[in-house]
């Protein structure tokens, strides 16, 4: 995985976050490859997981997040996507409460 992350980066000439399953992420970047580990959950349906992935990374560097953040919660929202059934989506209120933030009204 690491290595191709390494040759899509080179390829692209932009950052790679690519997918591994119950491995988690790998994030590589010029300067490092970095593994996002999974987290540890009941798993009920991966379907969705990486469209989830692909929506926060987008939402986040579309806003100039650094890609360890992106990385991050996208990793934490498709956490939360595979412990539910079928198909769904995240709220801001799963990801906030999963990553201990308090979010204002």
């Amino acid at each position: 995985s690491k290595e191709s992350a390494r040759s899509l980066r080179e390829a692209t000439h932009s950052p790679i976050l690519l997918t591994c399953g119950p491995d988690g992420m790998l994030l590589s970047t010029d300067e490092r490859s970095t593994h996002v580990p999974s987290k540890n959950v009941i798993v009920r349906d991966v379907s969705g997981a990486g469209d989830t992935v692909t929506a926060i990374a987008a939402l986040l560097r579309a806003q100039d997040a650094p890609y360890e953040i992106v990385a991050e919660l996208a990793s934490e929202a498709a956490g939360i996507a595979i412990t539910k059934p079928q198909t769904a989506t995240v709220t801001l209120e799963e990801l906030t409460d999963a990553l201990g933030l308090v979010r204002s009204t």
